[in-house]
This record gives structure tokens, C-alpha cells and sequence, in this order.
């Protein structure tokens, strides 16, 4: 089971995410609707990825993604945006490669095709 925490400021969106993704029997997903809940979020559980959506009050996703590796974490990083790319690259200072806002089923793709890094990461 891949494990995901799932970050995005509207509760309707984070309802349907986690339906989506659970219902294939492959995912695991924990949501919060905040950067700064996530953070307590991480320490407490072994996540296998992270998806964030980018604008949120407080700390947006591009913080919440700086605050996770600055501490060392190289979990897998999906960045849900209504920007184009080329904003918010610019912005992160090119440290991810975001892609735009599609649907919750593009992230569940990037996950599984990331999960044999992941699995390979020390415990």
C-alpha cells in the first residue's frame, strides 16, 4: 500500500482526492488542510509521497516543500497548481518541476511511477 498525505486548503477538493485515490486499493491517504498540520503530520508516519496544492493561507506549498527538504526529507513532491509552470518555477527557485492542475489522476500516475526509488530509500 503507498502511503500519501494529500495537502490542499479546500476540504471538497481533499474529499474527492482521497476517494479517487483509495478507491483503486493501491493508496493510503491521510489529509490535512494546511502546510503547517502537514509538518506535524510528517514526523508521525512513513508517507511515501506528498501532494500539495501551491496557493494556501499561511504557508504555501513551495514553503511547505523548502521546510521538508531543508529538513532532509527526499519524500516525492507533487505540486498542484492552477499556474503555469513557468510561474512557479520561477518562484521555487527551480528546485521541482511542477505541472499544471489536471486532475487528481495524473497524481496517482506520478506516484506509482516514482514507488521503485521509493521503496529503495533507507527506513
Amino acid at each position: 500500500m503507498i502511503s500519501v498525505l494529500y495537502v490542499d486548503d479546500e476540504p471538497g477538493l481533499l474529499e474527492i482526492g482521497k476517494l479517487f485515490l483509495e478507491q483503486s486499493g493501491q493508496f493510503q491517504v491521510d489529509t490535512t488542510i494546511s502546510a503547517t498540520d502537514a509538518l506535524t503530520m510528517i514526523p508521525s508516519k512513513v508517507y511515501d509521497a506528498i501532494i500539495s496544492d501551491y496557493q494556501m493561507p499561511g504557508m504555501d506549498g513551495i514553503e511547505l516543500l523548502k521546510t521538508v527538504r531543508s529538513s532532509g526529507n527526499t519524500i516525492p513532491f507533487i505540486l498542484s497548481t492552477g499556474y503555469s509552470s513557468e510561474e512557479i518555477v520561477g518562484h521555487s527557485a527551480r528546485m521541482i518541476y511542477p505541472t499544471r492542475r489536471t486532475s487528481i489522476m495524473s497524481a496517482g500516475s506520478s506516484i506509482r511511477k516514482c514507488m521503485p526509488r521509493v521503496r529503495l530509500r533507507p527506513a
